[in-house]
């Protein structure tokens, strides 16, 4: 968790000090935590997704249902469908 805390922290000075070229520190600080704001984002947006398709293949699997992760793999509305089946989303 360190490595992690002190990883962003590296990368977030790295930012800052790239967009300081360009702009008043502030707005290069401010640039700097929006865009790591929204990375952050879009991770925790991916591993709620991942889970809910590792939770709805799960369910599907114990039911039998092989065929349906196949087509739910190829087919995004299919899968979506599934989604609201099994796990009301």
């Amino acid at each position: 968790m360190a490595c992690r805390t002190l990883w962003e922290y590296a990368e977030y000075t790295d930012r800052v000090r790239r967009y300081a070229k360009e702009l008043p520190i502030a707005e290069a600080v401010e640039r700097a935590i929006t865009e790591k704001g929204r990375e952050v984002g879009k991770e925790e947006g991916r591993e709620e997704g991942m889970k809910l398709l590792d939770d709805l293949y799960g369910l599907l699997a114990k039911s039998g249902r092989i065929d349906d992760i196949l087509r739910a793999t190829k087919e995004p509305e299919y899968r979506d469908k599934l989604l609201q089946e099994f796990l009301g989303r």
